[in-house]
């Protein structure tokens, strides 16, 4: 199945919007909005919609309405749609932990033993370059020659992790554990 058109999508939402308001638009005011918006994430229960798809919605009015303001259908000075707050309830946020989906440390060891059974060199060295350095997967499969080095005052090879922020951008000492796989090649890319 197709995503739906842009354009579709926004008729659609001007449809609904207009349905549920049931007012002509002139006589449309802040309240009606955020009723609206009240109604599609639904803060009572858990089926409604996302933040972000109510936020695409109201947009796709927004934009109708700054085109009904050049054209003059409505007033310059009037806008119902500012200042509307979208949020999603308390009952459906998820904090961090909920987020994050961590392995258990036996789960770890199967995995990694399932890549080396199936002779996968890559992931299982990927695997355990991840669990000595403490980098994220996507920074170890983005490790190149030039990112591996050896500190000429103290002799500890290290490898220079480049992640999504600029803490993330460091050098980290490799682990003695994983020397073979790190030091004088990266076999694993």
């Amino acid at each position: 199945m197709s995503k739906p058109h842009p354009l579709d999508q926004a008729v659609s939402t001007l449809k609904q919007f207009d349905k549920t308001v049931g007012k002509p638009i002139e006589k449309i005011e802040s309240k009606d909005v955020q009723e609206w918006i009240d109604g599609l994430i639904n803060a009572e229960g858990d089926a409604g919609l996302s933040s972000r798809t109510v936020v695409r919605k109201l947009g796709e009015i927004k934009n109708y309405w700054r085109w009904l303001q050049s054209h003059q259908f409505v007033p310059e000075d009037q806008n119902p749609f500012a200042g509307r707050r979208v949020r999603q309830p308390a009952s459906r946020r998820k904090n961090k932990d909920e987020l994050r989906q961590r392995f258990r440390p036996e789960d770890v060891v199967l995995l990694l033993a399932a890549a080396e059974a199936h002779s996968d060199t890559a992931l299982a060295a990927a695997m355990r370059i991840a669990a000595y350095s403490g980098a994220r997967i996507e920074g170890v499969a983005q490790i190149r020659n030039v990112d591996i080095g050896i500190d000429p005052d103290t002799k500890v090879p290290f490898m220079r992790m480049v992640d999504k922020t600029t803490a993330g951008d460091r050098f980290v000492p490799v682990h003695p554990k994983i020397s073979d796989l790190i030091v004088g090649a990266t076999c694993f890319l």
